[in-house]
């Protein structure tokens, strides 16, 4: 499971979308996980009267005590599923803070969903409360989109210290980093490319290799609810190189299973 971590308006909520349909274009059967109390993952893709009536959504599913709670998810696009939230779920975070190991929950949730999906991207609030904890308790691997300002470069130690802090708590030790993304970079800038360098100098080795350019593609796709590779192919295919360069092993495993079948 993969989760996109960051502070708001750096292309989080974006970022999910955008490897969750690269990963459902190469074949892999994709679980988008909306985890965030303005479920914007979720207004992507469903209008907002039907994001509201929907029921069970995640909040129905993390406040059900005994775990029997399965949301359907939701088909959004060949091999690229949903659960969804609406604004329900920040009420919920408060309900579920006096439950018994609450950071688990979302865990201990998803377990009914085992074997059912290649891949688990989940998107959460960009501040760190037990909604986010339930993510970084449940990930194995956390991707930190980080915009080319200011405001970036000095949130940056804070998210990462909480990675760590979730591993060192024993919430879950498993949890690793895979990596930063430097999002709407735009080379005309000068701040963009002061800060570049700076994470090129001080996070080399966590820095994924290509930059994302800032593109009006973007708006258009979330204007018309589109896969971003129809709006602008240049952005597409960069989605589609990382999702190849993340879930190589997924790929392969099942380029082998697809022979064995045949």
């Amino acid at each position: 499971m993969w989760h996109i971590q960051q502070q708001g308006g750096v292309g989080k909520t974006t970022t999910t979308i955008s490897l969750g349909t690269a990963a459902a274009r190469r074949g892999l059967k994709t679980l988008l996980v909306d985890m965030d109390g303005q479920s914007s993952l979720t207004e992507y893709f469903i209008d907002l009267e039907t994001k509201e009536a929907i029921n069970p959504s995640m909040a129905e599913m993390l406040l059900d005590k005994r775990g029997q709670v399965r949301i359907e998810p939701v088909q959004l696009m060949e091999n690229l599923y949903i659960l969804p939230a609406n604004t329900k779920l920040a009420e919920a975070e408060l309900v579920i803070a006096s439950y018994n190991n609450p950071q688990a929950l979302l865990r201990q949730r998803l377990r009914l969903y085992d074997g059912e999906f290649d891949i688990c991207l989940m998107d959460s609030p960009p501040a760190i409360g037990l909604l986010t904890r339930n993510v970084l308790g449940a990930s194995d691997f956390v991707i930190v989109p980080m915009a080319t300002e200011e405001m970036g470069i000095r949130t940056l130690p804070q998210t990462l210290a909480q990675i760590d802090e979730i591993k060192e708590s024993e919430v879950n030790t498993a949890i690793k980093l895979w990596g930063i993304i430097a999002t709407m970079y735009d080379i005309r800038e000068g701040e963009d490319r002061r800060i570049l360098e700076i994470l090129r100098s001080d996070y080399a080795q966590e820095l994924y290799s290509e930059v994302l350019p800032r593109r009006t593609g973007y708006k258009k796709a979330v204007g018309n609810r589109a896969d971003i590779s129809d709006v602008d192919k240049d952005l597409g295919k960069y989605w589609s190189r990382l999702a190849r360069t993340l879930f190589k092993d997924t790929l392969t495993k099942n380029r082998l299973q697809t022979k064995e079948i045949a």
